[in-house]
């Protein structure tokens, strides 16, 4: 996945993406489909989103159905509400 990068094309994204997430054959087709957490850090501001798909797991084509996203818009975020999610051990 890329963010805010305008006139991304299929030689652009050798470089780092902003977040790779790997699908197991086993999740793709679920009803349901499955759900990845995004890093939160990264994914501010995000006015343009490129979804890019290096591998389909040996079939001839790729069909993506649907992409759902889940989020707040910064106008409705409550800045001072926002607590730290994690292992506090860590810090």
């Amino acid at each position: 996945m890329f963010i805010n990068r305008p006139g991304l094309s299929f030689a652009d994204v050798d470089g780092a993406c902003t977040q790779e997430l790997e699908c197991a054959p086993e999740d793709c087709g679920q009803a349901n489909g499955k759900v990845y957490e995004l890093k939160m850090v990264k994914f501010r501001n995000v006015k343009e989103l490129a979804v890019f798909v290096e591998d389909n797991h040996g079939a001839p084509s790729t069909i993506i159905k649907a992409i759902k996203l889940y989020g707040t818009a910064l106008e409705t975020t409550e800045m001072k509400n926002l607590k730290k999610v994690g292992n506090a051990d860590a810090e």
